[in-house]
């Protein structure tokens, strides 16, 4: 929902890929990137980039997302990346190279949980074809190196 809202305000770039769109967002030195995968569940990844740092929340679900956003990403010059996973899986084909990070809390939920059941769900409903069957459960969770409250400044 935050991504929906976000993207109806003024973004500074509109990108129209071949399946999905990436409206981009400029402050100061970050950068901002919605992706609007354009899929049947109208699922968005939101970027944000600073420096040679790339942070994704969440991951798309179909394959063909997930390979566009790979390349979109990869042409940013990114030296680092993580996903960072709320409520949903990763599948092994989105950011390989990534770390995978979560809240401690949250790792029994991403690995055997409800996401990783509707993650199953989908997979039989849509097929294989469609969505990489295999997900990533090689987290690093935030209580182990980090502590958001001192490392994350929120502005406005």
């Amino acid at each position: 929902m935050i991504a929906k809202e976000v993207r109806k305000k003024n973004y500074t770039n509109l990108i129209n890929l071949k399946v999905g769109a990436i409206y981009e967002y400029q402050k100061d030195d970050s950068t901002m990137y919605v992706y609007d995968t354009k899929d049947a569940l109208g699922d968005r990844v939101i970027l944000l980039k600073k420096g040679d740092t790339l942070v994704s929340i969440e991951a798309p679900l179909y394959k063909n997302n997930v390979n566009e956003l790979n390349e979109f990403i990869n042409g940013l010059g990114a030296k680092e990346t993580y996903v960072l996973l709320v409520d949903y899986v990763n599948t092994k084909d989105y950011l390989p190279g990534a770390k995978l990070v979560t809240a401690i809390y949250a790792v029994e939920e991403l690995t055997s949980g409800q996401p990783v059941g509707l993650f199953n769900n989908f997979v039989a409903g849509f097929g294989a074809d469609n969505i990489q069957n295999e997900i990533r459960t090689d987290f690093v969770t935030l209580e182990d190196k980090v502590n958001l409250r001192y490392r994350v400044k929120i502005r406005s």
